[in-house]
């Protein structure tokens, strides 16, 4: 016997489907313009909540040169859309709107300050943008002979 897939719809009762849609909607009352990496598209089912799949597959426009698409998503506040955003990389860029878009690139800016070391704690390994394990030895070797006695 095939095994029978469940969409998460399907465990709502019918009589409560509309109660959840308008307290979604709700909730929801920033729309965003965003540029969204083809990456992301391929994998929006795993990396994206079902609502976000969703405003992209309903409002995506075609896509440009380098296959990145503009749409339209709605999100909570500018607050709340940041840390989603950020979790996102460099897959979406915000075009719209301006508050969000400047929030997203200030956040952004602060953590690449603390990879960099500009934060409270300098190491000079963070200095090193890398996950090669050739490079952390490298700069490790770097700081071991550059260090006073």
């Amino acid at each position: 016997m095939a095994a029978t897939l469940l969409s998460p719809e399907s465990l709502v009762p019918p009589n409560r489907r509309d109660y959840l849609a308008a307290y979604d909607a709700r909730g929801l009352r920033l729309q965003a313009s965003v540029r969204i990496a083809p990456e992301l598209i391929a994998e929006s089912s795993d990396r994206l909540d079902r609502g976000l799949v969703r405003a992209v597959g309903s409002s995506a426009g075609t896509p440009d040169a380098d296959g990145w698409v503009t749409a339209s998503v709605p999100l909570e506040s500018v607050g709340l859309a940041v840390p989603m955003l950020l979790s996102l990389g460099a897959d979406v860029e915000v075009l719209a709107p301006e508050e969000l878009r400047r929030a997203r690139a200030a956040t952004a800016a602060v953590v690449l300050d603390r990879y960099r070391g500009a934060g409270s704690c300098h190491r000079p390994e963070a200095d090193v943008l890398s996950s090669s394990p050739a490079d952390t030895v490298a700069s490790s070797e770097t700081a071991a002979s550059t260090a006073k006695p």
